[in-house]
């Protein structure tokens, strides 16, 4: 009786730990870098912080921000598409990322704000 249950004492460890690493290798990890890009651009810019989000982005936006944002400010582009009414940003963080082809990432963010 006693190995029965030791067989399933390590079934059922051997099942939790396989569980653990497929979702380990089917979620990306919060520490991959798009990831923290993305998370750092999005609360430096929301919150005013040019910076921080403006070396984050490559040249072309650079550019892009220098020509069309008022004052040159990727934080005004950013801060003009946030409804007034929602408040200043709390945080930005992490939900899910998918990889967009070899070397790029959807990277999706929950955005907290601080109502008026």
């Amino acid at each position: 009786m006693t190995s029965k249950r030791l067989l399933l004492a390590l079934a059922v460890i051997g099942g939790v730990a396989l569980l653990f690493i497929i979702g380990l290798v089917l979620s990306p990890q919060s520490t991959n870098p798009a990831i923290e890009v993305a998370t750092t651009f999005a609360n430096a810019a929301a919150s005013g912080d040019d910076a921080t989000a403006f070396p984050l982005l490559d040249d072309t936006l650079q550019t892009y921000v220098r020509e069309n944002c008022p004052e040159g400010s990727v934080s005004a582009c950013i801060q003009s598409y946030i409804p007034q009414e929602w408040g200043g940003l709390i945080k930005a963080v992490f939900r899910r990322a998918a990889p967009d082809g070899a070397r790029a990432w959807n990277v999706d963010l929950i955005a907290t704000y601080e109502k008026d």
